[in-house]
């Protein structure tokens, strides 16, 4: 028999399609790995999770951006411009848009 390296973990149960299972069960049965389990389980105490939430995809966000003519995701606009990804992502958050992206790091 196979030995649960997870066994150990205190585990939450959970109550999906009428059925309380613990989320390492729900793992199991759904397919899907347990960690995806642990960061969509509802933190506010709630124990009813709609299945569909729990094995939906993630949906990528693509930000697109356009300096000097050319149309580039933030990450390709990192890599062009010799930037982290880091940076450029959290110049994006704080609302900078165009040559303020790519300005250089202040040292």
């Amino acid at each position: 028999m196979a030995e649960d390296f997870n066994a150990h973990m205190p585990s939450k149960e959970l109550i999906v399609d009428n059925q309380r299972l613990t989320r390492h069960e729900l793992s199991k049965q759904l397919g899907v790995e347990i960690d995806l389990i642990r960061n969509r389980t509802p933190r506010d105490g709630q124990v009813e999770v709609a299945k569909e939430w729990l094995v939906k995809e993630k949906c990528p966000v693509n930000h697109r951006v356009e300096i000097n003519g050319e149309r580039l995701s933030l990450p390709e606009l990192a890599e062009c411009y010799h930037l982290s990804v880091e940076t450029v992502y959290s110049r994006w958050k704080r609302g900078k848009r165009g040559v303020e992206l790519i300005k250089p790091v202040q040292k």
